[in-house]
């Protein structure tokens, strides 16, 4: 195989149209007059480089000269059909090998790293907040009517941490079922346990949610989820 044979000359036709004439009056100086003949390159319309042209800078073509210059001298190099060629990659299983372990760094949610002020934050935690959005609140207090939440995290596509922000929900004793702790025990929920509740209404004015733990707007799947959480079941972006 010769040197000729040995070029990507489809790349070559690519970075001749990009770079323009210039480039190739400095490819015929370094590598020939008849080279680009022999390599059956004719297909040369600059149309790329016309395109470019407005947006050239003229204090920088003393550089442009300079890169066409080592482009021309080192063509042999910079477009040996090696540097471009695919290969095939075929993938073999072998079943006895295990699959890796999926290890990373458990990092604070990203808003932890971003210093902006509250309100924008509560603004843009209510933009994600629907009507049948799953939340975790922590009980605060609880009376004859129900409970009041400090929101945690919102559960959505993304998960929104925000137990800075204090965001209230209240659920109604209406809407509330018992706690069910280690899958058999029932009991009053007590303050300070964590509950997840889909959100019944929404109040932005206010900065409130009305929620519940009864799954009568959310999927079976997750009405099964709905009640007390533990700190182990808690998302990990929350933990």
């Amino acid at each position: 195989m010769n040197n000729m044979e040995e070029l990507d000359t489809g790349l070559i036709v690519r970075s001749l149209n990009y770079h323009g004439q210039q480039l190739t009056k400095l490819w015929d100086c370094e590598q020939g007059p008849s080279h680009l003949a022999q390599l059956n390159i004719t297909n040369l319309d600059y149309h790329t480089y016309s395109q470019r042209q407005k947006g050239l800078i003229f204090q920088e073509r003393v550089k442009r000269l300079q890169l066409h210059e080592f482009i021309a001298k080192n063509a042999q190099r910079l477009f040996h059909a090696d540097l471009t060629k695919k290969e095939e990659v075929k993938l073999v299983e072998d079943k006895s090998k295990k699959a890796p372990l999926q290890k990373y760094a458990q990092l604070p949610p990203y808003e932890s790293f971003l210093n902006i002020e509250k309100s924008k934050k509560i603004k843009h935690f209510f933009q994600y907040a629907k009507v049948g959005s799953l939340i975790v609140g922590t009980l605060t207090s609880k009376n004859t009517a129900g409970v009041s939440l400090r929101v945690l995290y919102l559960e959505a596509d993304t998960v929104l941490c925000v137990p800075d922000l204090n965001i209230k929900a209240f659920c109604y004793t209406k809407h509330l079922q018992f706690a069910v702790v280690d899958q058999t025990t029932t009991r009053p929920y007590q303050v300070n346990d964590n509950i997840r509740c889909e959100i019944l209404e929404l109040v932005p004015e206010t900065e409130k949610f009305i929620v519940g733990t009864r799954g009568s707007l959310c999927s079976p799947e997750l009405a099964t989820t709905l009640g007390y959480v533990s700190s182990e079941d808690c998302h990990v972006a929350y933990r």
